[in-house]
């Protein structure tokens, strides 16, 4: 009868990870499934022969899980690229090769899944989950949703980044941090850029304004793209217009002479 109630309730419990999947961040509910499978494991070693059988289906029901969880997610970027004249690939490595930032070149293996392409108001637009895999001891795996659109600037090299304890002592002693006028923009943000007076052309209080109302985002422009990287997350489709609407908001704000 236990075994009975147990699987009951594994079934519930997989249905509302599902469920509510559909409204949370792809990692987060995919944290959840593993926990869920670990708990699974857990309760097998307790419960003995019993315990294995329900493990098994705990297990199946989590793998099915995560499947419909990603299935769905890609099912989304398939969506909003067709609702938007966009192209969609399920992956496509060499979009990466295309941004010369520090970031992309770490990692011993690195792709782009969700890769998502087109025109944007007229400017050239990319979108992917990019994954930066490193193995060996200690291996990892870093995750960065990223959209990009292209900017007029070409050659330059400039990161707004949220500020954070220690940032600001990094860029110090790379000999790349710029501080500005606002007090309220140093203390919110961290910029580093080997051309001072290129930031400076760039970040005018009119700029500074437009980031401190956006919300906290890394921001990196390359030579060809002006990127929003959020990390440990899969792209957001539902929040897609609104990162957009931010770095076409951006772009327009960039003084002509500053290119």
């Amino acid at each position: 009868m236990t075994g009975v109630l147990n699987l009951l309730l594994a079934i519930v419990v997989c249905a509302g990870i599902i469920w509510f999947g559909r409204g949370m961040p792809l990692p987060l509910t995919l944290v959840a499934i593993v926990v869920f499978g670990e708990l699974a494991l857990i309760q097998a070693v307790i419960q003995g022969k019993e315990g294995v059988a329900v493990w098994a289906v705990l297990l199946a029901a989590a793998i099915a899980a995560c499947w419909v969880v990603m299935a769905a997610h890609r099912q989304a970027g398939r969506r909003f690229a067709r609702n938007h004249g966009l192209r969609f690939r399920v992956r496509d490595d060499e979009v990466i090769n295309a941004w010369d930032l520090s970031i992309f070149e770490e990692g011993d293996r690195c792709h782009a899944r969700n890769v998502i392409t087109g025109k944007w108001n007229g400017r050239r637009l990319t979108i992917c989950d990019f994954t930066q895999i490193t193995e060996g001891r200690g291996a990892s795996a870093r995750r960065f949703a990223v959209v990009a659109l292209a900017s007029d600037c070409r050659g330059r090299h400039l990161e707004v980044l949220p500020e954070w304890s220690g940032s600001r002592a990094v860029g110090v002693a790379l000999g790349n941090d710029i501080e500005f006028e606002s007090e309220d923009f140093n203390r919110a943000f961290t910029v580093h850029c080997d051309d001072r007076r290129f930031a400076s052309n760039v970040i005018t209080p009119a700029m500074m304004e437009l980031l401190l109302g956006f919300p906290r985002r890394d921001r990196r422009l390359d030579d060809r793209d002006l990127l929003v990287i959020s990390r440990r997350t899969a792209v957001d489709y539902r929040e897609l217009p609104a990162i957009l609407a931010e770095l076409e908001s951006l772009l327009a704000a960039v003084p002509e002479h500053a290119c």
